[in-house]
């Protein structure tokens, strides 16, 4: 028999597999949003010279530090979702996943941490693109689509 956890996420209630599952999810999300980072600096390396050029300096600079912020607060991010998952695995086999609150409440945390950093995320790569679109149209380079 599998113990159901009454959860406050819309009244629904979830198993300690579908936690462990929130966390792999939110795992791979992590390893995606360090793939896109890692493209984002590329672009910005590739594009610098052109960016000081039509006189985006302190535009670029800022959104270089908010690059570099996000960067370590997903590492951080990403140890605290680990050590949950780790938690979850001695919980199931104590029995005692039910009953804990604290771990219902750290997943709670953990999921409005990973919305608000995904909406944080998106700000900085919006930034990003329409600095490289601003110079894009200065160099007059056209679009493909």
């Amino acid at each position: 028999m599998k113990t159901k956890i009454k959860k406050q996420w819309y009244g629904k209630k979830k198993n300690a597999k579908e936690l462990h599952n929130d966390n792999k999810f939110w795992l791979s999300e992590i390893g995606f949003v360090k793939d896109e980072m890692q493209f984002l600096e590329h672009l910005l390396g590739l594009n610098y010279i052109d960016f000081l050029d039509t006189g985006l300096k302190e535009n670029v600079t800022d959104v270089i530090n908010e690059i570099k912020e996000e960067k370590n607060a997903i590492n951080k991010l990403g140890l605290m979702i680990q050590e949950h998952d780790n938690v979850i695995g001695d919980l199931k086999s104590s029995v005692s996943l039910e009953h804990n609150l604290n771990y219902l409440e750290s997943h709670l945390k953990l999921e409005r941490l990973m919305d608000l950093y995904y909406d944080k995320f998106k700000t900085i790569k919006r930034k990003l693109f329409k600095i490289v679109e601003f110079v894009a149209n200065k160099k007059d380079v056209k679009k493909l689509i």
